[in-house]
């Protein structure tokens, strides 16, 4: 029994130190991501002036080089790769440069050593460790993924706030946002759970133990031993092996710290360290003294020399603690299996995402204000906007991706109402080009494939000419061909021509002489049941995709129009680097004299803060879920325990005198049936779930199981002992 404890025991100190270290580490982590940080938002859009992003970001960096303060944008590129973008970190005391230099150009600082060339990564802060990637680069690298409207202030005290938004409203409204970033919140609970599960599980086996050391504490206060030298008697059996522990684990979080170049925290740790264990051994000793005070006064009470069972006045709590065991079970099984159904198909919906996470679109930013009322650069910006897009589609794996018709407006009793709704008002027009509908090209086809009717692929069906719109449309709707063809043929002919006319006619332009008869539709019938992704986070169903829509696959002679208001919504392209993406399409944007794109904005990013958060609570859940069954389970065997050796008089007698299973368990069975269904009963008037039923069943079916294990293990094991006299 003692080798039992020592284990549980090393079990208890090795639990806690691992969650006083995450909670350190968390702490370390959050301290430097945000400590001393100010957030401040810009609202872009009611700004006193029009913006030029470039001019912002200078006047950011001569703010930053001015105040001594360090300004920083952060932008997630996956769920545990960060990177920040700082105006002046010489002035950041967050970030401690172990080796290396400040990065200047493309060039980065890490939390690793991710480069052993170093061509690209000019040194390395201190962080702790973790599955976390940071890299900070120059605030001028924000172009590749797009210049934010949240920016954190390091270093700034309430008068260079008030300074800062002063000087930067001519560019929006600019707000203080009070955001205190709690490293609790990133608390590991599942490893809370297993410390406080093995805590629990010690104290109840050293509850046994002393039970079954009862002599030994009765003679001692015969011997005329005091009351507290008694209670800490039983502790210092202990003492040797907690120091033996202790010294164990001091050894391996230096050798940790040594291993890991952690060096910079080693008082942090050393601090959670000295916490983590004088709090641990004041709580064991509380709770031992409990114990062992609880077991001295039922000797005092109940139990003579001969060492008769301390249990005959306390068979009640057996079946209060059962209650209450099944009521948290209960509860914490229909909560479980709520959010487990909620999470699970949240996080299904947010996988979608992870494809994305070399996906980038571009920011158009600062427009010629004459625009608006000036069709030549109207015309010469769409034109050159189409063939940025023709150059990225070749280089970059350009594509298009157009869902606007499938933006989410409302919920209708949970499901969602899509903007296509406000545009017809005829249930027949539902599919036309303004009702289910999705514009995306060839390259989109590579990236989401989707099958025809007969399996085959998509692109052996495509027509090569400019007077032909191909249009995928689901078999499904095969019976309203017509339908389909005619309306779809207007918005070609009113997209390709009509439009193009009206810059033609005010251009001075020769008028497009093609008619509606010249065009026409190459339906390609596709697959039932096939899902389009949208690559926009406020599109689509809960996992973002269409199902079934009639997609158009853009044909190059639309008037460029078309594309001018696509680029910044719907043109996506793929790129990999890592940080660099406006660099690797800026050959792209210089040989079409697209001069207005100044970022790249990571399409990821949009739902990777949702997704990270999701899976950690999905995580939980099931972690939660497994532990509180493994915890009832043992709670539900002590009340077996308890019990029998409350009645193991009666019980053995019974069993040798030849009574059947049912007649010698029958008090115990219909005891746990009474408070499992009264327990389920009441959790299911708060939960009202169906499914729980079920579970009930199943719950008890592994209590009877349990039961019938320890009842005959107990009779054949204490058979001799209660033949001799002695109940133990």
């Amino acid at each position: 029994m003692k080798k039992i404890l020592y284990m549980l025991l090393a079990l208890v100190l090795i639990s806690a130190n691992l969650f006083g270290y995450f909670l350190m580490s968390n702490k370390q982590l959050i301290d430097i991501l945000y400590k001393n940080n100010k957030l401040i938002h810009i609202s872009y859009g009611i700004a006193t002036k029009d913006i030029n992003y470039n001019e912002l970001l200078q006047h950011i960096i001569n703010f930053s080089n001015d105040k001594k303060i360090n300004i920083s944008q952060y932008h997630f590129q996956s769920e545990t790769d960060l990177n920040i973008y700082s105006a002046n970190i010489n002035n950041d005391l967050n970030v401690h440069i172990e080796s290396g230099e400040i990065p200047q150009g493309t060039t980065y600082l890490s939390n690793k050593n991710l480069e052993s060339t170093g061509k690209k990564q000019s040194g390395i802060f201190s962080f702790p460790l973790s599955n976390w990637r940071v890299h900070i680069y120059d605030i001028q690298q924000l172009h590749n993924i797009g210049l934010g409207d949240t920016f954190y202030l390091s270093g700034a005290d309430k008068e260079t706030i008030n300074i800062f938004i002063k000087e930067f409203s001519e560019y929006g409204k600019v707000s203080l946002i009070d955001e205190n970033i709690n490293s609790l919140l990133l608390t590991n609970m599942p490893l809370l759970m297993v410390v406080i599960f093995s805590f629990v599980i010690f104290l109840m086996v050293f509850f046994y133990f002393l039970i079954q050391n009862r002599k030994k504490l009765f003679l001692q206060q015969i011997w005329g031993f005091s009351t507290w030298k008694i209670i800490f008697s039983v502790p210092r059996e202990f003492l040797n092996f907690y120091i033996l522990v202790i010294f164990l684990l001091s050894f391996g979080i230096t050798a940790f710290i040594l291993v890991f170049n952690q060096t910079f925290f080693l008082i942090g740790y050393i601090i959670m360290f000295v916490i983590t264990n004088v709090t641990t051994l004041l709580i064991l000793l509380f709770f031992t003294m409990i114990a062992t005070w609880f077991i001295k006064k039922f000797n005092n009470d109940y139990v003579n020399v001969k060492g008769k069972l301390p249990f005959g006045k306390i068979q009640w709590i057996s079946a209060i603690l059962k209650t209450i065991v099944s009521i948290i079970l209960f509860g914490i099984i229909s909560s479980s299996l709520t959010n487990l159904y909620y999470l699970s198909k949240k996080v299904s919906g947010l996988e979608y995402w992870n494809q994305t996470q070399n996906v980038f679109r571009i920011q158009v930013g600062n427009l010629n204000a004459n625009l608006n009322n000036n069709l030549k650069l109207d015309r010469d910006l769409n034109n050159r906007l189409f063939n940025f897009y023709k150059e990225i589609q070749s280089i970059n794996k350009g594509f298009l991706m157009e869902s606007e018709n499938f933006h989410i407006i409302d919920y209708n009793n949970g499901k969602p109402t899509y903007n296509y709704t406000r545009n017809i008002t005829d249930i027949s027009k539902i599919h036309s080009p303004k009702g289910r509908n999705v514009t995306i090209d060839k390259n989109y086809l590579d990236i989401n494939p989707i099958k025809g009717s007969k399996g085959s692929s998509i692109q052996d069906h495509l027509k090569n000419d400019d007077n032909i719109l191909n249009i995928l449309v689901p078999e499904q709707y095969k019976k309203l061909e017509q339908q389909i063809t005619t309306s779809y043929k207007k918005w070609f002919y009113f997209q390709k021509v009509h439009v193009n006319n009206i810059y033609n006619e005010k251009l001075g332009y020769p008028l497009n002489q093609t008619t509606l008869d010249d065009l026409s539709i190459n339906i390609i019938y596709t697959r039932e049941g096939q899902y389009y992704f949208t690559f926009n986070s406020d599109t689509g169903d809960s996992k973002n995709r269409v199902k079934d829509p009639i997609a158009i696959i853009y044909n190059d002679s639309l008037d460029t129009s078309n594309m001018g208001a696509y680029a910044t919504t719907s043109l996506f392209f793929i790129d990999d680097s890592k940080g660099n993406a406006y660099e690797n399409i800026l050959s792209s944007l210089n040989k079409t004299h697209v001069t207005e794109v100044n970022n790249a904005l990571s399409v990821f990013s949009e739902a990777n803060t949702q997704i990270a958060y999701q899976k950690w609570l999905l995580f939980q859940q099931v972690t939660g879920f497994i532990i509180t069954t493994i915890f009832s389970l043992i709670l539900f065997s002590i009340f077996i325990w308890t019990y029998y050796f409350t009645n193991i008089y009666q019980l053995n007698l019974k069993y040798l005198f030849g009574y059947s299973y049912w007649k010698r368990n029958k008090s115990i069975i219909l005891i746990t049936f009474i408070l499992n269904i009264i327990s389920g009963l009441l959790i299911y008037a708060f939960y009202r779930l169906a499914f729980l039923f079920i579970v009930i069943i199943f719950v008890l079916i592994i209590d009877l199981v349990v039961i019938n294990i320890l009842s005959n293990y107990l009779n054949k094991k204490n058979l001799n002992k209660v033949l001799k006299g002695d109940y133990i």
